[in-house]
């Protein structure tokens, strides 16, 4: 029954509900630093993958810029030939019909 009156023990009794809440606060803490770790390790991958495909896209933008600046050459050189050869055509008969 000393035991249990002894004012002593209360104290000891209080100090181990302290120590095992810290022990229980600093366990949630870990918790939560191991969840931010693997979620900054998954940030980390994704923004990766994100610049990997924004190179990509790049890439591929410009080929694509490059292929129809080609197209739009290759159709105003067809436009401009077309235009030469009808005032060839044209040059042609105004030149023969003069002869005449």
């Amino acid at each position: 029954m000393d035991f249990y009156n002894n004012p002593q023990n209360d104290k000891i009794t209080a100090l181990n509900d302290d120590i095992n809440q810290v022990v229980d606060v600093m366990m949630d803490n870990m918790d939560k630093v191991l969840a931010r770790g693997d979620r900054i390790d998954t940030l980390q991958e994704k923004s990766s993958t994100l610049a990997d495909q924004a190179q990509q896209f790049q890439q591929r933008s410009t080929q694509l810029k490059r292929n129809l600046c080609m197209k739009n050459l290759k159709l105003t050189l067809l436009i401009v030939g077309a235009v030469l050869v009808v005032i060839a055509i044209i040059v042609l008969i105004i030149v023969i019909k003069t002869r005449k």
